[in-house]
């Protein structure tokens, strides 16, 4: 057993992946660009190769010489870490990390494509082994399941009367080329794959080109989440993105909103309730949802004690109709007879994944609930930011948006210290202001070309670090960008 890792504190924004031949890596999507710490079950010639890759010839030498000495565990700064070769595995491990993290409307099979073909790439680096097999079986497991949505997502482009941009066809056409050098490595055809790779040889020169400045996206409202119920809901519970999939419920666009509302099955009853109904927003349209939907659980808490009341499974319910139909999450509580009745203004909601193991938050108002909500909402806004700059959108206004992700991240005022720390995000007061200080044709150059100004490796990184190399956008946040041109 064996594991390096950083000292510093790590933002709630960190994911860790199981690689291949017991090496895990994890990443903090506050510093993608490197990875947080490596933890091997077992050092041997599969796993050295993984780890030469990630850290280089000369820190495996420094490695070998601690585990000679007896010694599992190293601080990063002791290693003369070489990052050159480390972008394939980087990418996998940033990918997996925005799948669980990213609260945008991703495309879920463009999302598996790309995560299947990052670890083909990846694979196609090792020699012919065990270690490079299972890789590419991980791969081909992926690869395969997003196929058909796939598909469908290239016929649906296809359809659309707006110009493809040259960044989003460049990006499918790459994810294609990965099916393609996947496929060239079985010892078998494959109808899966050679279905997406033959599709797109008929299909990519039918795309729509052109320019993309008279296009704008439509500026919409969100709508909100603890509204969407009857009126005599009460809003009770913080949606914790902790215990819960990216892209799954709805997080409420202001961080100290709760989301999660409560009512008395007998309408207007506050005081000695013995059945309760709770709703919960979903996250677009349930048909979308890659399977969590059906595993969320509400479980109600004692504001004062903390003590829980009673657990209900949530199931698939509609609210209001034509253009205001919405999808949310109901369950329905009873408390037993033989148990004391609920008043509602000493409850609150709790719900959470019953795959994920997580200890809820104390309360609702505590202040690591408050700083993951707000770093959750400040890399979707800057990602998708960045998606709109790339895809050369119009009305893109990149400073007033930074200023707005400022707010998110640095709130002034006397909340300011609860809900913020700066390991939450690695981003402090000055950095932004640098952002702010730039003009709108200077943030936007940063935003088109963001490896112009180095190696992505040099300096710790933020939050609001551009992302490119192994962090660089996906193309389903192209396509998610592209896609609200016409929504």
């Amino acid at each position: 057993m064996f594991s390096a890792g950083h000292q510093t504190p790590a933002s709630e924004l960190r994911h860790e992946t199981l690689l291949t031949a017991g090496v895990r890596i994890s990443v903090d999507l506050t510093t993608p660009h490197r990875w947080r710490s490596i933890t091997v079950t077992s050092w041997n010639s599969a796993s050295e190769n993984i780890i030469r890759a990630l850290v280089g010839d000369t820190a495996v030498a420094g490695i070998n010489d601690h585990l000679d000495r007896g010694s599992s565990r190293i601080e990063v700064s002791r290693l003369e870490a070489d990052l050159s070769a480390a972008g394939p595995w980087l990418r996998i491990a940033v990918t997996d990390a925005l799948d669980r993290w990213l609260h945008l409307p991703l495309d879920q099979s463009l999302v598996d494509a790309e995560r299947g073909v990052a670890r083909a790439w990846a694979a196609l680096t090792l020699p012919e082994g065990a270690a490079r097999t299972e890789l590419l079986k991980q791969s081909l497991v992926l690869t395969r399941r997003a196929a058909g949505g796939l598909r469908g997502l290239l016929a649906q482009l296809c359809l659309r009367p707006r110009p493809l941009p040259g960044d989003l066809l460049d990006g499918l056409g790459e994810v294609v080329a990965g099916y393609d050098r996947l496929r060239a490595q079985l010892k078998s055809d494959d109808e899966a794959l050679r279905a997406v790779v033959e599709m797109w040889r008929d299909l990519h020169k039918t795309f729509r080109t052109g320019p993309f400045r008279y296009y704008r996206p439509r500026i919409r409202s969100r709508p909100d989440p603890a509204r969407e119920g009857l009126a005599t809901s009460r809003p009770t519970g913080l949606i914790d993105p902790r215990q819960v999939p990216a892209r799954t419920l709805q997080i409420h666009p202001d961080p100290d909103r709760p989301e999660i509302t409560v009512r008395a099955a007998v309408p207007g009853r506050e005081r000695n309730v013995r059945t309760v109904v709770v709703d919960v927003p979903l996250f677009g349209d349930p048909v979308t949802d890659h399977g969590a939907g059906g595993r969320m659980l509400a479980r109600l808490l004692d504001r004062d004690t903390g003590r829980a009341r009673g657990e209900t499974l949530l199931t698939l319910h509609r609210v209001g109709e034509g253009e205001r139909l919405r999808s949310s999450l109901r369950g329905v509580l009873r408390v037993p007879p033989d148990q004391e009745a609920l008043d509602l203004e000493r409850i609150r909601v709790d719900v959470f994944d019953a795959l994920i193991e997580r200890q809820p938050a104390r309360s609702d108002q505590d202040p690591a609930l408050y700083n993951v909500r707000r770093a959750i909402l400040a890399l979707r806004e800057w990602r998708q930011l960045v998606a709109e700059a790339r895809l050369r959108m119009v009305a893109v206004q990149p400073n007033r948006r930074v200023r707005a992700i400022g707010r998110l991240l640095l709130p002034g005022g006397e909340s300011g210290a609860r809900v913020y720390t700066t390991a939450a995000t690695g981003l402090g007061r000055g950095q932004c202001d640098q952002l702010l200080d730039l003009s709108e044709r200077e943030l936007l150059e940063l935003l088109l070309r963001p490896g112009a100004s180095g190696d992505e490796s040099s300096g710790p990184g933020n939050v609001l670090t551009p992302p490119h190399g192994s962090s660089d956008l996906m193309v389903a946040e192209l396509a998610a960008a592209y896609e609200l041109l016409g929504s």
